[in-house]
């Protein structure tokens, strides 16, 4: 027995408590299930789609595409040794020590010296990549409380890292056509992990599984994984308000404008305007300006706004989700726009060196090229 409150209460209705907590969501679903607020989306955006209804599902090219590599390549590695990635067949959510965030730092290192020193043994990083696929990295849901965590959403960053791994061996042909359908039939299936619990996710993995799928479905020619994530593009989207934030907490807003901006991309590159669908007349574009704005003004306070973790700063150079390192994705499409130069202030004031983030796919200055 157990006494709560002076009141006896049996274990095992403590137990049954707990478990009810856990899988229903119950007091506020948790996007680390263990030790940060979950944020769900609790309810539709009062718009499903763009302003436009005829851009609501735009025709994907039949040579769709994800990613180029930039021609300033002055931030990558120059290493002619592949690096070998971690693999495990075990996906979880965040926790330092996950062996998924290794993973991707490490398919980073590759990208990097693969596309900055023509003696990188490329090979070697093909066949490290088509081992992941035949081991199924990655690919085994792991809800436990070692530290918390969706591993739908890791599912979801992998992804993301393998859509820029896919481009890059096709673009330079050094594959063979069964080696490519081992990887992507390897893609599919963590693409189909996104599903695992979905329900519960909060508004930044809405926004995570719109850019990875829109990027997935992209560089596989894969239209009808690109029009899911798509949709939940149009979904978080929808969520702008009249000040142009999608969340009033600007930690939780940075989190879902990286990856809407990552998906617009996405969508630009392959013909569809995406930064100019409007949703009750703000654009994404708009959305990137009001969150440099709102984040230069009473910065000590805003810059850690969290709710339900220890504060953190989203303005550091560098990190898992919170992090600015996904400047360099938009001032690569607008160099010249006021929302970039913000973005570069606050680039300058942030915390750290190297510009990466774990969620765009590790080191964007190398990938999208210098924040100039």
């Amino acid at each position: 027995m157990v006494v709560i409150n002076c009141v006896r209460v049996p274990v095992a209705f403590i137990a049954l408590l707990t478990l009810f907590v856990v899988t229903s969501g119950a007091f506020g679903a948790d996007h680390n299930l263990g030790n940060e607020t979950f944020n769900t989306v609790q309810s539709e955006p009062a718009r499903t789609g763009p302003d436009d209804p005829n851009l609501l599902a735009p025709v994907l090219p039949g040579d769709s595409k994800f990613w180029v590599p930039p021609e300033d390549r002055t931030a990558c590695l120059e290493s002619s040794w592949n690096t070998e990635l971690t693999i495990e067949r075990r996906v979880e959510g965040w926790e330092r020590r996950n062996p998924a965030l290794q993973f991707i730092q490490d398919n980073s290192d590759n990208l990097g010296s693969a596309i900055n020193n023509k003696d990188f043994r490329i090979g070697e990083y093909v066949k490290d990549v088509v081992n992941a696929a035949s081991s199924r990295a990655y690919t085994e849901m792991d809800w436990g409380f070692s530290g918390g965590g969706s591993p739908g959403f890791m599912s979801s960053l992998i992804l993301i890292s393998m859509s820029y791994t896919v481009s890059l061996f096709d673009q330079n042909n050094v594959w063979t056509q069964s080696q490519r359908n081992s990887v992507v039939k390897w893609g599919n299936i963590l693409e189909r992990n996104l599903e695992d619990r979905r329900s519960y996710s909060s508004m930044d993995s809405y926004a995570g599984f719109a850019a990875s799928r829109m990027a997935w479905g992209a560089v596989t020619q894969q239209p009808s994984i690109f029009q899911y994530g798509l949709k939940d593009f149009h979904r978080v989207a929808g969520h702008i308000k009249d000040n142009g934030l999608i969340e009033t907490n600007l930690r939780d807003n940075n989190e879902s404008v990286q990856f809407l901006v990552l998906a617009a991309e996405v969508a630009t590159q392959n013909g569809i305007p995406a930064y100019d669908f409007k949703y009750g007349g703000k654009t994404i574009v708009d959305a990137v300006m009001s969150h440099t704005k709102h984040s230069h003004i009473n910065p000590r306070r805003k810059w850690t706004e969290s709710e339900g973790s220890t504060p953190m700063s989203y303005v550091r150079r560098s990190g898992f989700v919170t992090h600015i390192a996904w400047a360099p994705v938009f001032i690569s499409r607008f160099p010249d726009h006021p929302a970039s130069q913000g973005l570069r202030e606050l680039v300058a004031r942030a915390r750290g060196v190297a510009i990466s983030g774990t969620s765009m796919g590790g080191n964007t200055e190398c990938l999208w090229g210098p924040r100039g």
